[in-house]
């Protein structure tokens, strides 16, 4: 299957339910690395990585907002199932945190 990347999202989202703190970046196709910011020391996170792709939204019904901002909103946690989304997920323990990055 052929499809043109819009942009790679990924979301951290805590795997136990009683922390809050879904943080999300979107990084350009042509991007090699990411900072995530912002994450809890001593943490269990999931890791969501997501290809949007410009055929996501081209799929979307006309009316759909997504459709018109070409966008899915950072503050959406649930990635839609589509097979214009291709998606992998990791889960990761945030042990310690050096300026911003993820050890």
């Amino acid at each position: 299957m052929k499809f043109y990347l819009t942009v790679v999202r990924v979301d951290c989202i805590p795997v136990h339910k009683k922390i809050k703190g879904h943080i999300c970046e979107e990084l350009l196709p042509t991007d090699t690395v990411i900072n995530l910011h912002n994450l809890c020391e001593h943490t269990e996170y999931d890791i969501v990585i997501t290809a949007v792709t410009d055929e996501y939204f081209d799929s979307l019904p006309g009316g759909h907002e997504w459709k018109k901002e070409r966008q899915i909103p950072q503050s959406n946690v649930e990635i839609p199932d589509s097979e214009w989304l291709p998606k992998s997920v990791i889960t990761v323990s945030l042990i310690h945190q050096i300026s911003g990055d993820l050890i």
